[in-house]
């Protein structure tokens, strides 16, 4: 979507002659490139994650989202599962993963966190709670 939008002013800088167009263009790559930075830096952290714990790749498709980020990561934590989804482009951070067989366990996103805070803390997964 982004692409379509800087093609957009891209032209609309050069056909009009218009320089707030290129200059939302350059900011919009800024941008862009910042994301796909600490994207590359957090997958590269759960790379090393899954190199400590039980861990596994698996597509898992979620309604709406491009077919690129469909890839995901699941870690066994000893309190629990963790997962992230990855994009295409770095598919290669998981490529020492066998395929995971297990099934995502219903987890949130603060749930996830609070896991691995659990985690760096040395505990272990509490049937009662979990």
């Amino acid at each position: 979507m982004t692409d379509d939008l800087v093609k957009r002013l891209r032209f609309d800088e050069k056909e009009m002659g218009d320089p707030i167009c290129g200059e939302a263009a350059d900011r919009i790559e800024q941008l862009e490139a910042a994301r796909d930075s600490a994207y590359t830096e957090r997958n590269r952290l759960v790379a090393f994650l899954a190199s400590i714990y039980p861990s596994g790749v698996k597509k898992t498709a979620i309604p709406g989202w491009d077919e690129a980020w469909h890839g995901c990561v699941y870690i066994d934590l000893p309190v629990g599962q963790a997962s992230w989804h990855f994009h295409d482009s770095e598919a290669h951070l998981f490529a020492h993963l066998p395929p995971y067989e297990g099934e995502w366990d219903g987890h949130t996103t603060e749930e996830k966190y609070e896991r691995i805070a659990r985690a760096a803390l040395g505990e272990k997964k509490d049937v009662a709670t979990d």
